[in-house]
């Protein structure tokens, strides 16, 4: 049986198109509740909580909103790690994907 020879490549085309599909530090909602930011890597990264979606500056009008399908064709990454609350009254002077990087 003959092995099409463009396959691995047109899978790995395919992986870097969703990898890329968003850039890093892009706010991501489906119809669920959950909103991810995109990782580095152009992983999908959950925001645990309200305190920690404000310390990060997002406001309703920087989220992109996907359908469930759109949504799960970006890789799970880990969650965005909680804010402490001391943590939550210094000021962010960071962009949000710097923020995002260093948060771990």
């Amino acid at each position: 049986m003959a092995e099409k020879k463009g396959a691995p490549a047109e899978d790995r085309k395919e992986e870097a198109k969703v990898a890329k599909k968003y850039e890093e530090g892009t706010v991501v909602k489906g119809p669920g509740d959950a909103i991810y930011v995109i990782g580095e890597k152009g992983e999908r990264r959950v925001i645990p909580d309200v305190f920690t979606y404000v310390k990060l500056g997002i406001v309703g009008t920087d989220i992109t909103h996907l359908s469930k399908k759109a949504l799960e064709e970006i890789p799970e990454g880990e969650p965005i790690p909680v804010i402490e609350p001391r943590k939550r009254t210094q000021k962010a002077t960071v962009r949000l994907a710097e923020l995002v990087r260093k948060l771990g």
